[in-house]
């Protein structure tokens, strides 16, 4: 492991004492650092030709480059890691795996990291993702749909009369590219009519729609079975898509839970 770093001060200090001619086990006493670590400083120093003046000319910086130099190989290995980012987005879309990403990289760059290092260094940066958001969709995939939580209230100009709507959302999952519209009610109709507005919307159509169990869309919520109603499955069979709802009290199944609509 490691040591950690002594101050500039400590590091001043054990150059000075060794060149007035103390032994470096009694400045390990007087410093009270280990004799291991006055060593190490002391050949550092002797290797980077440092003397107790010159690094009383010298910036904390420019002593610490000379005593702990780069390394040619850290400085390969910082230069030839990938945008993990980049490569996160690019995990999105579809039959893209870490090895292709990889084989792609190395092409690039064939001095970077190899397999292995890469799968690695990629999941500990993902690990850094918020726990409650690390879902990795595909492009074209999956569309979430819901109403929002909150309706708004539509006034009539000519009678002043005021009336809920309600607020249709959908989200495609990997790109978060989304359609939202007013309509009275959650029936049936407001319900599909909705789901074709979004499809012309986005100008195509997902592989797998992903309602929550509301009931314009699912009559019977079931973990491995649950029943569409009628309506709702043929408009599936004419858009050629599946209708995937989420599991009952599975709140994270549905991307909604992480959203919040500004009205």
């Amino acid at each position: 492991m490691a040591r950690r770093r002594q101050s500039l001060r400590n590091i001043k200090e054990i150059i000075r004492l060794y060149e007035a001619g103390i032994k470096k086990k009694k400045i390990a006493n007087i410093t009270g650092i280990t004799r291991k670590t006055v060593r190490d400083y002391l050949e550092r120093a002797e290797r980077a030709g440092l003397k107790y003046d010159d690094i009383e000319k010298l910036s904390s910086k420019e002593i610490y480059a000379q005593l702990f130099p780069i390394s040619p190989e850290s400085m390969q290995t910082r230069k030839t890691q990938p945008d993990w980012s980049q490569i996160h987005q690019e995990m999105k879309k579809k039959n893209v795996t870490l090895t292709l990403l990889w084989e792609e990289f190395i092409q690039a760059n064939p001095e970077g990291v190899r397999s292995s290092q890469f799968s690695y260094h990629y999941n500990q940066w993902k690990k850094k993702i918020d726990l409650s958001m690390r879902q990795v969709h595909k492009f074209g995939e999956k569309c979430f749909v819901d109403y929002a939580g909150h309706t708004i209230p539509i006034i009539d100009q000519s009678t002043g009369e005021s009336r809920k709507a309600q607020i249709f959302v959908a989200v495609l999952g990997a790109s978060n590219y989304t359609y939202a519209e007013a309509t009275w009610t959650q029936s049936i109709p407001n319900w599909t009519s909705s789901h074709v507005n979004t499809f012309e919307y986005f100008g195509g159509v997902p592989e797998l729609v992903i309602p929550d169990n509301l009931k314009s869309g699912v009559n019977k919520a079931c973990r491995y079975e649950p029943e569409i109603n009628n309506s709702y499955h043929d408009l599936a069979m004419h858009y050629g898509v599946a209708i995937m709802p989420t599991r009952v009290r599975k709140p994270k199944d549905c991307i909604f839970n992480n959203c919040y609509f500004q009205i």
